[in-house]
Formats: C-alpha cells, structure tokens, sequence
C-alpha cells in the first residue's frame, strides 16, 4: 500500500469522483482493507455534515454552517453473505459504501 501510494490514490480518486459527480448520482466503493474503508467513511461523514470547523477538534462553538455535499444512502456497509463467500472466499473481507449527492 505504502509501496503504490494507494492511500494518497484513493483520497484523489474520491475528491474527483465528487467534483464531476452530478446531483443525485450515486458514490460507489469497494474496499477490501480497514485503513481505506476508514478514508471512505472519513471521506462520506465530512462531506454528508452541514458544517465545518478548524483545527483538528470539532468544538460546536467554532461550527460553521453549510450545505452538505453527500447523503449516505445506507449507514452500514453491504458485506458479503455466506453464500458469496461460499463461492469467492477472497470477498469476505469486502465492504461496499454508497454515498449520493446532494
């Protein structure tokens, strides 16, 4: 991951899927590992609040409201069921997230 700058790949990838993202088109990611369904999740909770702060803490005192730019459509991610893991034991580690924009 190190090797490949995945993770800085990922972050980029994101930004841009959201800048050319149109309103009601629907945010995909599979992620098959805990530090970049981590970046997803960071990624789709700043992005779905109707705020932003400063600093590295969130104090509601220093908020600054704005529009949300993504909803989930589902909190939870969709995880393979036994049957698919049955079939592709590789997949039982894969989380997909779905984010749409507002």
């Amino acid at each position: 991951m190190t090797v490949n700058d995945e993770i800085s790949s990922l972050k980029a990838g994101l930004a841009g899927a959201l800048k050319i993202l149109k309103r009601g088109g629907r945010l995909v990611v599979i992620t098959f590992h805990g530090v970049d369904d981590r970046i997803v999740k960071d990624f789709g909770r700043a992005r779905a609040r109707d705020y932003t702060f400063t600093g590295g803490m969130d104090v509601p005192e220093l908020r600054k409201p704005r529009a949300p730019e993504l909803k989930w459509v589902d909190r939870k991610p969709v995880k393979p069921g036994a049957a698919e893991v049955a079939i592709n034991p590789r997949s039982r580690s894969a989380q997909l997230r779905v984010m749409e924009r507002i």
